[in-house]
């Protein structure tokens, strides 16, 4: 695991590591007022606007004011581009703030995927709103110790069953046998899915569904009130001025290739790109071979070795301090 872990890479070749847990996960579900078993509509009323707008750049100040750093690197996974992202366009302030943003699987524009599960959510989706309303169910697929225990008795390399479980991430992520590392499934499932709310999901369907980065859709009424307009008005991502690496796999069905090379073209300043033919979403985070094809490759990192480690999948951020407070981030060709 540790030959995989960009965090651990980091921190050997001395960089000052940071793993943020997102709102809600596991192991970030206090708050100052609500509890998320006894006021659940209260605690998980928040979405993927107020995990960038709040949640990120907290994380960020507070790094800033403790390591006496002006700038550090951010490396995002799934989830955690569009945190970033939402940040960058509605605070551009931040964008002083980070040497290079990294997107793992960006999730920005996403009109173009098109997914199973995605398609029945949206399809569905007043019925399932109804049923989050009458039982409460906020905050959704929250980490229990069933499902680990479980994983590690049908998962490891001796089970009869592994293959089935393999299966299970070609259902979810896109099919391409050759880099699942299943040796790792245990371990994934040890930690993911570690919770994350209604809302976070229900953004996403609308982005699936409207072919722009846009804002939250509260309908008309809501949304006069919050935007002064009718319609979520898209985020102004031309506000974004720090440099963006991006990842992105052909293989991938939770953000296809073609979405992700949409978003690189929207972005104002990427420096680098990678496409990596066959591999799907988790393989960005979890496959074979991630190590030497993103972490450790030459031509896509040639002054900084930087990339991520596996935390939770929903909302996946790495912040990092650079030991020689360098600023170049130049030496970045195409891949």
């Amino acid at each position: 695991m540790e030959q995989n872990s960009l965090g651990l890479m980091l921190s050997d070749h001395g960089y000052d590591v940071w793993l943020a847990n997102a709102r809600g996960t596991t192991l970030s579900k206090k708050h100052l007022f609500y509890d998320p078993i006894k006021h659940p509509k209260q605690f998980w009323n928040y979405g993927i606007h107020d995990v960038g707008y709040y949640d990120v750049s907290a994380n960020i100040d507070y790094i800033k004011n403790v390591t006496k750093q002006e700038k550090i690197f951010y490396i995002g996974y799934s989830h955690g581009n569009t945190a970033w992202i939402v940040l960058a366009a509605s605070r551009p302030e931040y964008n002083k703030s980070v040497k290079l943003a990294i997107a793992l699987g960006p999730s920005m524009i996403l009109g173009k995927t098109k997914h199973w599960l995605i398609e029945f959510l949206h399809a569905y989706q007043k019925e399932i709103s109804a049923l989050v309303n009458l039982y409460d169910f906020y905050e959704l697929l929250p980490h229990n110790s069933i499902i680990p225990a479980t994983a590690e008795l049908l998962c490891n390399d001796n089970s009869i069953f592994r293959e089935i479980c393999t299966a299970f991430f070609y259902v979810l992520a896109g099919f391409n046998p050759g880099t699942v590392n299943r040796t790792m499934i245990p371990i994934v499932i040890s930690n993911t899915p570690a919770g994350f709310s209604f809302l976070q999901l229900k953004h996403y369907i609308q982005l699936y569904h409207s072919d722009h980065f846009q804002k939250f859709d509260y309908g008309k009424n809501e949304n006069m009130r919050r935007y002064g307009t009718a319609k979520a008005p898209p985020y102004e991502v031309s506000n974004i001025t720090a440099p963006i690496a991006v990842y992105y796999g052909t293989s991938d069905t939770l953000v296809s290739y073609i979405d992700a090379e949409r978003s690189i073209s929207a972005l104002p300043n990427v420096v680098f790109t990678k496409k990596v033919i066959g591999y799907n979403h988790l393989d960005l985070m979890w496959g074979n071979n991630v190590a030497e094809i993103v972490f450790k490759s030459e031509s896509t990192l040639t002054t900084l070795s930087i990339s991520v480690t596996n935390m939770y999948m929903y909302i996946q951020i790495l912040l990092v301090v650079n030991p020689d407070n360098s600023e170049n981030v130049d030496g970045y060709t195409n891949g």
